[in-house]
């Protein structure tokens, strides 16, 4: 046996290359990871028979992005069986009736890139397979009990899924609305107007001033976060001098050659905010005809804007298996030195969000909160300014 502190990639992909009747995987999560693992798989054996066992709990798939896609995938093209089972939690490799591994890595990309894991290799001796007897008998239980996962099936699944979606949206906004609400309470509010579309202290007073009583620096402020009590908290990213505020941005989207002639990148913003009001951005990669898919956090508090990690990575892979060149390239785009000579992510964005100035016009937050503002309230958040307006 080994025990293995890494990703088990290469002995999953050895061991279904030599499956000759069955493999049997039990994944409560998984993605096209996995379906790149099974490609491996002898085409030409028409009596091998492939089974995912799964689940139908819709939060699985919310919490494994990807992971929707790929069943659907598996399912319309009827290329290999799935089945679901309650309560499913191993994670298991069974090739030719023997167990291959187990352990805490899941068949998902970002387990296999990003997370440490541990899974026991098993070794093909008579002693192993004496000594699991009753677990493989189990396993084939779980996996008689199990049912198919078929059209309807997926169909159950997908309308769970995007109930789900919403509740988990609006979970998250009511916490943050409880969140901003608990603040104000203790912080007073000040009279405030648009002037000429931007937004200002009614008596003329200094926006630094307040940020500077938080205990910020205000010259470390131009980026900031504010929030529409009037609409439902709504998020606007602004930028702040002395006297008012005006918009940073209302969307982004552009496209931005790469090094390599075959592709470039296209960087949107998503509608998704994180509980910390940082910006979802994502970047679809195309290469070769092909797109790949990541998300960056990107954070406007006190200081310069900067890129805020997933756990312990700031990029997070979205779709499809990634190549180790296009994964070095996007990092290297995103950690070349801002304002340097040479090309950055953050350069590109920089100039992307700045307010465009046309025939003296400036992008103005007064247009966007239609002229309804009578009072301002600055708040703290993580060290970081927030801003309310109502």
């Amino acid at each position: 046996m080994q025990l293995k502190a890494e990703s088990v990639y290469v002995n999953w992909s050895e061991a279904v290359k030599e499956a000759k009747k069955s493999v049997t995987i039990f994944a409560p999560y998984w993605d096209s990871f996995l379906l790149d693992i099974l490609d491996n798989c002898d085409r030409d054996n028409s009596a091998l028979i492939v089974t995912i066992v799964t689940t139908l709990d819709e939060r699985k798939y919310y919490t494994s992005r990807g992971a929707f896609e790929a069943l659907k995938k598996v399912v319309e093209e009827n290329k290999y069986r799935v089945k679901a089972i309650d309560d499913l939690h191993a994670k298991v490799l069974v090739v030719d009736g023997r167990i291959i591994s187990c352990g805490s890595q899941n068949f998902t990309n970002n387990s296999h890139f990003t997370m440490k894991e541990i899974t026991a290799i098993f070794d093909n001796t008579d002693l192993v397979e004496l000594e699991f007897q009753n677990a493989k008998k189990e396993l084939s239980s779980w996996e008689k009990k199990a049912i198919d996962i078929d059209c309807v099936e997926l169909k159950f699944i997908e309308e769970n899924l995007e109930k789900y979606k919403a509740y988990c949206k609006e979970k998250n906004h009511r916490r943050r609305k409880k969140n901003i609400a608990r603040r104000s309470k203790h912080e007073g509010w000040k009279d405030a107007r648009i002037d000429s579309g931007y937004i200002k202290l009614a008596d003329g007073g200094n926006l630094s001033e307040l940020v500077e009583s938080k205990g910020l620096d205000a010259s470390k402020t131009e980026w900031m976060t504010l929030l529409d009590a009037n609409n439902n908290y709504k998020l606007y990213f602004v930028r702040m001098n002395e006297r008012s505020l005006s918009l940073a941005f209302s969307e982004l989207e552009m496209t931005i050659p790469s090094n390599i002639s075959t592709r470039y990148y296209k960087v949107r913003v998503i509608s998704e905010v994180s509980n910390k009001f940082n910006v979802l951005l994502e970047i679809s990669i195309n290469d070769r005809g092909r797109d790949y898919k990541a998300q960056l956090q990107l954070s406007f508090y006190g200081g310069e804007p900067e890129f805020v990690p997933w756990r312990s990575n700031i990029i997070k892979w979205v779709d499809r298996r990634v190549t180790k060149e296009l994964r070095e390239e996007l990092q290297n785009f995103i950690e070349a030195p801002k304002n340097s000579q040479s090309s950055s992510l953050m350069n590109y964005i920089l100039e992307a969000f700045k307010p465009k100035k046309i025939h003296g016009e400036f992008d103005l937050i007064g247009e966007q909160l239609q002229g309804k503002v009578n009072q301002i309230q600055l708040l703290e958040f993580d060290n970081a300014p927030v801003w309310v307006v109502r």
